[in-house]
């Protein structure tokens, strides 16, 4: 045999191999691959669905835990809502949180056992309401700190008027007259 004839019969075995590795690939390598890709998917679906359970698990033994240590759930909502009016207390808190702000307390006034007598069939006493009366001075954005703070203060305590001066202390500061309520148990 010529070596032409060698050349072209060892070309087309060569083209026959990569067809019959093509059609070998096709047939039985990529359908296994695309098995193999939704699997993956569902192990993926698995697992985030097992993370999600098991964060469940962990908040729900968290709040057992922490109903099983009632005496903490007690001492918080003393915070919230103590057992007597607590007086200075109330106002120490408003100081504070005027000083983390900027703003200058003036003419505090406590108007103590003031208001009715709340009901509340959840706890055992009644709920009496306090009253603070204050003036504030201070910029706008410090002011709102300031009202936002008292809102989201552990003691409850509701704002239940503010009046604003329009006339403007040196600084630009503006003076606020304020009522603060705050409840404790009868």
């Amino acid at each position: 045999m010529k070596e032409s004839g060698k050349r072209l019969i060892s070309l087309m075995l060569a083209v026959v191999l990569l067809l019959l590795s093509l059609y070998i690939f096709g047939s039985f390598v990529k359908p296994v691959f695309s098995e193999i890709s939704q699997l993956r998917a569902e192990l993926t679906a698995s697992r985030n669905y097992l993370k999600a359970q098991e964060e469940a698990k962990a908040s729900f033994n968290n709040l057992f835990t922490d109903y099983k240590n009632a005496s903490s759930i007690q001492n918080l909502l003393a915070l919230a809502l103590p057992n007597k009016e607590e007086v200075a207390d109330a106002v120490y808190q408003i100081q504070a949180l005027a000083g983390m702000n900027n703003i200058t307390l003036m003419n505090i006034e406590v108007e103590e056992g003031q208001g009715e007598a709340v009901s509340a069939k959840s706890l055992i006493r009644e709920v009496g309401k306090m009253k603070i009366n204050f003036r504030a001075s201070g910029n706008y954005f410090n002011f709102k700190s300031f009202v936002a703070g008292l809102e989201n203060n552990i003691k409850l305590m509701d704002v239940t008027s503010v009046e604003a001066d329009s006339t403007k202390e040196p600084g630009g500061n503006l003076t606020y007259n304020m009522v603060v309520e705050t409840y404790y148990q009868k």
